[in-house]
């Protein structure tokens, strides 16, 4: 099983476009795997404060990878 096969997808990707894959680093959750529209480095500069309008994200999680979706659960990494 790969990174991929355990990785939490909330939404429907459009093939052709990249995605983040993230590891949540605590909580309830912990060690678990998603998929992020968001891209690494964005996530703080966007609030300062942690607080956008009525949301609060929760930092702690660690960039795995960034992925090309290809088409029908086929995935591709993008190696930086």
């Amino acid at each position: 099983m790969n990174l991929l096969d355990k990785c939490e997808v909330r939404f429907e990707p459009i093939s052709g476009r990249v995605y983040w894959m993230y590891e949540r680093e605590d909580g309830p959750e912990k060690g678990t795997l998603f998929m992020s529209l968001v891209p690494p480095g964005t996530w703080k500069a966007a609030a300062p404060d942690n607080w956008i309008r009525q949301y609060y994200y929760d930092y702690k999680m660690r960039h795995v990878g960034s992925f090309k979706y290809i088409s029908k659960g086929e995935w591709e990494e993008i190696i930086e």
